[in-house]
């Protein structure tokens, strides 16, 4: 059984034989004590009966046939026995009794007995005026018969009973395991591709319904994921294929001798730099998203990193005539990637050099669950329905560079469990802030 059915199946038969082979088992041992209690009660009766014939007369008025068991429907009849003071049977309803010692107890009690291969059920008491006593006796294989034919009847009945649940059963687990295995074909079948999802809709109060609607979610996130991929597959073809175009444009140009080898030469190193730049852009990329590689963590002054960071774009900045001061704390330290960090920072500084219009300022601040660095610039700014857009792959506003330095920047901030926002700076232009919830 490897199937979810059919471990169902083997479950049901096996609870509903257990249940059946328990209920019968103790219905028996109640019922056997119960015919017992009954068996006595009555020998009792009938021995009082008996002895107020002999008190009155004699042992050839009794008549063993009027000495009646009555169970339920089925009516048994009792034996008797005199008994001398030895145990010695002297007259009985049985004629091969006479002659035998039996082992009965002392009068007024009741019990069983074991004679003639047979197990008896017994009272016992005395005749009054003689040394004798008188003893009613019952065969216990008769009660026991009696009670298999009560239990069999009742064991019928509770196998029908348990054969309607087991039905009953079999429709539901089949109807349970139904929807599993139209998910498990699903499944298989699924590609994605596919625009419709061939997962099917279960009740969504169910497990079943439940793991259903999960498998749903997960196809359209691996959906959206391969879309994802394929628009970003596109979109690399697009931005590798311009700069080699230019490449191959100019080369077919200096072989031709249609342009002056030296400025040919100059566009194909500059096309060439910018192509390793973006390949080495989106291997970054890719490393960032395909591998679960540890960043060491240190104690670092990010006050420090924001002067390093000024020095690294000192010579961009003075070429566009840019100003880069840092604010804030003195010194603030924390415990990040260093390498990450200032490689997020270098990032959003450099963005800021090349859209600013006159200055560019790094604010290192404390929050009061973490720290925060702000570059904000005086430039055009960001329209606020962007914001968001602006950290999307080979997204370019005007002056942009190559479309993934704020994406990257983003993905490093998410790993190490920071966040990277946009806002609007107090002089009109964007504002980048870089913050941690907190310590780490």
């Amino acid at each position: 059984m490897r199937t979810i059915r059919g471990r169902l199946f083997l479950s049901l038969i096996l609870v509903m034989i257990l249940s059946i082979s328990v209920t019968i088992t103790l219905f028996s041992r109640y019922t056997t004590s119960l015919l017992r209690d009954q068996a006595r009660t009555q020998l009792e009766i009938q021995l009082e009966k008996a002895l107020e014939v002999l008190n009155g007369g004699q042992i050839s008025d009794l008549d063993d046939a009027a000495l009646e068991l009555r169970f339920k429907d089925q009516l048994f009849t009792a034996d008797y026995a005199v008994l001398d003071s030895k145990n010695r049977v002297n007259a009985s309803s049985d004629p091969t009794w006479i002659g035998m010692t039996l082992p009965a107890g002392p009068s007024g009690t009741t019990g069983t007995i074991k004679a003639q291969g047979s197990d008896w059920l017994y009272t016992v008491d005395n005749i009054d005026g003689q040394q004798k006593r008188l003893m009613l006796f019952t065969p216990i294989d008769a009660l026991r018969g009696f009670n298999r034919q009560w239990v069999g009847l009742s064991a019928v009945a509770l196998a029908l009973g348990s054969l309607l649940v087991f039905m009953i059963g079999l429709v539901f687990v089949w109807n349970t395991t139904r929807p599993l295995k139209r998910l498990k074909q699903a499944v298989s079948e699924f590609e994605p591709y596919q625009k419709i999802s061939a997962i099917p809709y279960g009740e969504s109060a169910s497990e079943i319904g439940q793991l259903m609607h999960t498998f749903r979610s997960m196809a359209d996130r691996i959906r959206k994921h391969h879309e994802h991929q394929t628009e970003f597959l596109h979109q690399v073809s697009h931005e590798l294929r311009t700069p080699l175009m230019s490449i191959q444009g100019y080369a077919l140009a200096i072989k031709d001798q249609v342009l002056p080898q030296d400025q040919a030469v100059t566009v194909i190193l500059g096309e060439s730099s910018r192509l390793i730049q973006m390949v080495e852009r989106l291997l970054e990329m890719s490393r960032l998203e395909g591998t679960s590689e540890e960043w060491p963590v240190s104690t670092v002054d990010l006050r420090d990193m924001a002067d390093q960071t000024v020095h690294i774009v000192a010579p961009f900045a003075a070429d566009r005539k840019i100003k880069v001061t840092v604010d804030g704390l003195e010194a603030l330290e924390a415990e990040v990637p260093p390498d990450q960090v200032f490689q997020v920072l270098l990032n959003l500084v450099h963005n800021a050099v090349r859209h600013a219009k006159s200055e560019v300022r790094i604010a290192v601040s404390e929050r009061q669950d973490g720290w925060m660095i702000q570059v904000d610039d005086d430039g055009e700014g960001v329209p606020e329905t962007l914001r968001e857009t602006i950290f999307t792959r080979f997204y370019k506003g005007p002056g942009g560079g190559m479309g993934l330095g704020l994406t990257i920047c983003r993905e490093i901030a998410e790993r190490i469990g920071a966040a990277i926002e946009c806002k609007e700076s107090s002089w009109g232009g964007a504002s980048f802030r870089f913050y941690a919830s907190a310590r780490r």
